[in-house]
């Protein structure tokens, strides 16, 4: 009786053994993948490419993101891709490095969602009350719908427009911030070898609308160009403006007290006795930039003029020329825009 007793405590043992053998190796074979579902992601997050996707977080931004544009009087709402491919297309040559391309759609991209902003935060300070850009160039950005850029680019116009698209999608999102805010990001074509402050041609300063060099302006073909005008056409131009002007008998006494900026550009100067600013005196006459230098001979008056626009901001053909030397856009647009970040936005849910 006692020996079945005790060959029956040694098969109980036996059994508990192999139970606790069992148990161990299910936990040793089940922990791991345990640890592996905590950790691994959920299927919409899951890698794909180089790229992690979230939800609808995978989208373009520009594509995801809309844009109400004043055209014509009237208001349009169209993707930010569509716009900055209008955009880019009808402010900067398409033949122009990829790499500068891309700095205009970033400069281009910052100044919607710098009126969006506004729009939103300051609706009174607002470019626009019912729309957040126009099409507009000397008020907002220039832009170029399909029919303009066929007639604009011709044959090449599938090329072409491969080009900017590739250039807005390769950019997507990036901004250009100042202290985690979107910037007004001015540009403008050509400056005359270094940009001018913001401060020197409008008033005002903006912290980031400094004056800096741009030597790859100076290789433009048009870096400097000339006006002469006869003596009498010149003071005819001038009274039709101006109509109490007193102009001395001699043309060397005409222009007094030019005071110049930084960069070289006439900030405010003294023309028959009437004063005014480098900028209402180019546009009166139609020059390509404010930075001008005079000379009096036989001929009349010479007006020599170095650069294209207002040069405040980013240089077009200065992009131009540190791409070819291979710079990134990103590179670029903090150049020309002082103390500034870029910043890449997540498309809105």
């Amino acid at each position: 009786m006692k020996a079945k007793r005790k060959n029956l405590q040694k098969r109980n043992k036996a059994l508990r053994r192999l139970i606790l053998a069992a148990a161990l190796s299910a936990l040793f074979f089940l922990l791991p993948l345990t640890v592996l579902t905590l950790t691994r992601p959920r299927e919409e997050e899951r890698e794909t490419g180089t790229e992690i996707a979230f939800d609808d977080r995978d989208r373009l931004f520009d594509e995801a993101t809309k844009v109400e544009v004043l055209i014509g009087g009237e208001v349009t709402e169209m993707s930010l891709s569509d716009y900055l491919v209008s955009v880019v297309g009808g402010e900067m040559p398409a033949l122009y490095p990829k790499e500068a391309l891309k700095a205009q759609a970033i400069a281009a991209r910052t100044n919607v969602m710098y009126k969006k902003k506004l729009r939103a935060e300051k609706p009174a300070g607002a470019s626009h009350k019912n729309a957040d850009v126009c099409a507009d160039s000397s008020h907002c950005q220039a832009f170029a719908p399909e029919e303009k850029l066929r007639e604009k680019w011709g044959e090449s116009y599938d090329e072409y427009l491969a080009r900017i698209r590739e250039a807005v999608e390769e950019s997507d999102g990036v901004i250009v911030t100042y202290k985690g805010n979107p910037i007004s990001a001015i540009f403008h074509a050509l400056s005359s070898g270094r940009t001018e402050s913001a401060e020197d041609v409008w008033g005002g300063g903006t912290p980031y609308l400094l004056s800096v060099d741009s030597p790859w302006d100076r290789e433009h073909a048009k870096f400097e160009t000339r006006v002469t005008l006869e003596n009498e056409e010149f003071k005819d131009i001038f009274l039709a403006k101006y109509p109490d002007a007193v102009f001395p008998e001699l043309a060397e006494g005409w222009i007094e007290s030019v005071t110049r900026s930084e960069a070289g550009g006439i900030r405010e100067l003294t023309v028959a006795g009437v004063t005014l600013s480098g900028r209402a005196f180019r546009n009166l006459y139609g020059l390509r930039s404010a930075h001008i230098e005079f000379s009096f001979g036989a001929d009349g008056i010479t007006m020599t003029v170095h650069g294209y626009g207002h040069g405040v901001g980013m240089s077009q053909y200065g992009a131009r020329g540190m791409a070819l030397e291979g710079k990134t856009a990103e590179e670029i647009v903090t150049w020309y825009y002082s103390g500034c970040e870029t910043e890449k936005l997540k498309p809105p849910l």
